[in-house]
C-alpha cells in the first residue's frame, strides 16, 4: 500500500483510518468494482460500509470497513456476511450483492415492459 497516497489523502482531512481504507481500495468500490474516482458523479457516492454492521456487533476497525458505492451499501443495509476473515466476508458479500442486482434487473426489465407496451 502506497505510503505517500495515505500521507496525501490524510492532507485531504481524511483520517488515517479511512485514508487507508481508499488507498486499499484503489478507488474501487469493493463489491462491484465501480471506479469512484474516475468520475465525479461516481465519487460524490464514496461510502464507508461496516462489513459486519455495528447493529450485529462489527467494529470500527479499518478491517471491518469497506470501500464502496452507496448503491452497494444500500443494497448490503444489514446483512452479515459469512468469513472468517475480511477477504471472505467480501467475497460473500459481492456474490449476495451479485444475486440482488440480478433479482433486481429482472424486476426492473418487468417495469419497464408495462412502460414500453403500446
Amino acid at each position: 500500500m502506497s505510503e505517500n497516497k495515505i500521507k496525501k489523502m490524510m492532507g485531504l482531512k481524511y483520517s488515517e483510518r479511512d485514508a487507508i481504507i481508499f488507498v486499499r481500495a484503489n478507488g474501487k468500490c469493493e463489491y462491484c468494482d465501480t471506479d469512484l474516482i474516475g468520475e465525479r458523479l461516481a465519487f460524490d457516492t464514496v461510502q464507508f460500509d461496516h462489513i459486519i454492521p455495528k447493529s450485529k456487533g462489527g467494529g470500527d476497525s479499518e478491517e471491518n470497513i469497506a470501500f464502496c458505492c452507496q448503491v452497494c451499501n444500500t443494497a448490503k443495509h444489514t446483512h452479515t456476511p459469512e468469513g472468517s476473515n475480511r477477504e471472505e466476508r467480501i467475497a460473500y458479500t459481492r456474490d449476495y450483492l451479485k444475486n440482488k442486482r440480478s433479482n433486481a434487473n429482472e424486476f426492473w426489465l418487468k417495469v419497464k415492459a408495462i412502460f414500453e407496451a403500446s
